[in-house]
């Protein structure tokens, strides 16, 4: 699985075109965010079926799109199904996908782009230490240098990581 991860950010949906087609309006997108909105559903007691979120984000970002809230939704499927390790390989898939694609990547727009980081960046934030904490994966380095990679891409607009970053280092000590 963490092989797979690494490979999304180096490997192009085609040859003509790295990031594919955005992928907003395709069944299978719309299927992840229907699986997402039990997690707010005040009516429904279910919660997503992270397994599923996983495995249609893997399958969007190797066969079809290179998504910003794609890749955010893998992230947090990952916490959710492989711990810390599964969240730090995602991180650094973000990084990489950020640092060397980021004008060609989906969604197009910004503030979009920007919203997909502030969907996963929230959650992170109010996530409980310990199930970030792991002393075999260096969560707090991928965080690091995604933070440096959004603040060059996006300057002032750049999500705010470092209080997440330094929450972590003093939950670990």
């Amino acid at each position: 699985m963490q092989q797979i991860i690494e490979t999304i950010a180096s490997t192009p949906i085609s040859e003509t075109r790295f990031a594919g087609e955005d992928v907003r309006y395709c069944s299978e997108y719309e299927s992840l965010e229907q699986q997402l909105a039990k997690a707010g559903s005040l009516h429904d007691n279910e919660q997503p079926d992270w397994e599923v979120v996983r495995d249609g984000s893997l399958a969007l970002l190797t066969t079809q799109s290179k998504d910003l809230r794609v890749a955010a939704w893998l992230s947090w499927s990952l916490l959710e199904t492989s711990g810390p390790a599964g969240l730090s390989s995602s991180l650094r898939m973000l990084n990489e996908l950020c640092e060397n694609h980021w004008t060609t990547l989906h969604p197009v727009k910004v503030r979009t782009r920007i919203a997909a980081l502030a969907w996963l960046i929230s959650r992170l934030e109010n996530a409980n230490p310990l199930q970030l904490l792991s002393d075999e994966h260096p969560l707090v380095n991928a965080l690091q240098n995604l933070h440096k990679t959004l603040a060059n891409q996006l300057g002032d607009q750049a999500p705010d990581l470092q209080p997440l970053c330094r929450r972590l280092e003093s939950a670990s000590k």
